[in-house]
């Protein structure tokens, strides 16, 4: 299941950039999607829409959190995607683990 146009709406705001660049990040180094991210000092932009996007509004704190989980299920629940990593790769192409990709080419040298 994806539905491209929403998902752009939702999460591609170029002030949700640092949220897509923390999960592309982890899934870079071989990381579950679980856990928050957290964006210290955020822009009023910033925090709204986080705001909009969890369906709650944001106090005036020094810092904003996204948890994971809650953010693949608002996409699941919505009809949007499956799960975050569908969501990354629809916006920006395809993350490589670079972990399991150097496992990958480690056990490849060893056979030669």
């Amino acid at each position: 299941m994806m539905d491209l146009e929403r998902l752009r709406n939702t999460l591609g705001h170029p002030d949700l950039k640092w949220l897509l660049d923390r999960i592309t990040h982890q899934i870079e180094l071989g990381r579950p999607l679980t856990g928050s991210l957290t964006l210290r000092k955020p822009k009023d932009e910033q925090r709204h829409i986080i705001a909009k996007l969890l369906g709650r509004p944001m106090r005036p704190t020094a810092a904003v959190t996204v948890h994971l989980p809650v953010l693949a299920q608002l996409l699941q629940r919505a009809e949007i995607c499956s799960d975050l990593r569908e969501a990354v790769e629809a916006l920006r192409g395809p993350v490589v683990d670079r972990r399991q990709e150097a496992r990958r080419l480690r056990i490849s040298c060893l056979r030669y």
